[in-house]
């Protein structure tokens, strides 16, 4: 996952480039789709993110680790084990 912080980057363009590049890549690389996310009240966002495709509201929940995190029940230290034995 990347973010980026509306105000560093909107006047640069890096939104729509990253797009595209993501886009090429996917599609060079045979992929199905690419997917991303943004906040609901994101509007300025939401008005790039328009110009490429259509949103599709969904049931599905996100859920994300991060990479320094060992996940849950996977024994692995520092990982919170929660398997009963």
């Amino acid at each position: 996952m990347i973010y980026t912080s509306v105000s560093s980057v909107v006047a640069r363009g890096v939104g729509e480039k990253l797009i595209k590049t993501c886009a090429n890549y996917a599609k060079e690389a045979r992929f199905s789709s690419i997917g991303w996310q943004t906040a609901a009240d994101n509007e300025t966002a939401q008005k790039l993110y328009n110009r490429f495709t259509e949103v599709k509201q969904t049931i599905w929940l996100h859920y994300q680790l991060p990479a320094k995190q060992p996940p849950r029940g996977s024994g692995v230290a520092g990982g919170n084990n929660n398997r009963q034995r």
